[in-house]
This record gives structure tokens, sequence and C-alpha cells, in this order.
């Protein structure tokens, strides 16, 4: 199916697309495949010591309650973005703005300084 793909990362792509759960790779066979044999190091990988709770995933939610949250959370994340990318603009204008000042205040202190001598 992918002629030039890395027969490695095809082997890992098939134990990780297994249908059954009970023949498909864990986590922890993932990360020790020969596939991420240069940037597996078990000393610096904890593991959970318990079972990760998905419970808030089965709650009954409506599809406006969600809809909601979602448009809640593009609205935070929108203008989060906007006020950050407004700050960079009025800090670069005002380095600009000084900028152009001082180049003109160089220029008016040159012809000051050759109007003196």
């Amino acid at each position: 199916m992918f002629p030039n793909a890395n027969p490695v990362a095809l082997d890992l792509l098939s134990k990780m697309l297994t249908f059954s759960p009970l023949k498909r790779y864990t986590v922890e066979q993932c990360i020790a495949h020969p596939y991420f044999e240069g940037l597996h190091d078990p000393e610096q990988e904890p593991t959970a010591d318990g079972v990760f709770d998905y419970s808030y995933d089965e709650s009954d939610i409506s599809k406006e309650k969600l809809r909601s949250l979602i448009y809640e959370q593009m609205y935070i994340f929108i203008i989060i973005n906007l006020k950050i990318n407004f700050f960079f603009l009025i800090v670069i204008n005002f380095y600009y703005k000084l900028k152009n000042a001082l180049f003109f205040f160089n220029i008016l202190n040159k012809g000051l300084n050759l109007l003196i001598l």
C-alpha cells in the first residue's frame, strides 16, 4: 500500500492499528519498538501508577451543550491570540516610532553641531 514507506514504521503501524485490543500493542510496547530506538530511554519515561479516569467522557451531554462548550473554547483561544498579537503590534509600532524618532534626533543633533561649529 505504501511502497516507499519505512518497513519498521509499517510494522509498528500494523501492531498499533490491530483491531483486537488483546493483540494490539500497548504504549510500553510501542515505545520499545525498534522504530523509536534512538528516542526511547526507559529511565526518563515514568508510567502511571493507576488506570486513567475517563469518566468525564461518559457524561450524557446534549448536542447543544457540547456545541456551546466548543464555541466557548474557540472564543477563548481566539481572544487570547488576538490579545497577544495586538500586544506585539503595539510593541513593534512603538519600536519603529522610537527608532524613527532617534534617527531624526540624530540628524537634528548633527545639524545643530554644524551650526555651532
